[in-house]
């Protein structure tokens, strides 16, 4: 394409805009047990808490057996 100067504002200014991104979410209601979760995105975890799935995983050790058994004594 051709450009009119060398500026490299110019073709900066020729690109379509992109939409603004969407604003925080809010916190979850009072009382709910999601309150203080990092996964909130505005509804609640569908089935199982994803916060309770990364505890339980917390737990496991990397070769898949529970800790205790993992280690060498």
């Amino acid at each position: 394409m051709n450009y009119f100067t060398d500026s490299p504002f110019e073709k900066m200014m020729q690109e379509i805009p992109r939409p603004p991104r969407p604003g925080p979410v809010e916190k979850a209601p009072e009382g709910s047990p999601c309150r203080d979760c990092g996964y909130w995105r505005g509804m609640p975890c569908v089935g199982t808490c994803y916060r309770d799935l990364t505890a339980a995983r917390k737990e496991v050790g990397t070769c898949g057996q529970n800790v205790h058994k993992c280690r060498r004594e």
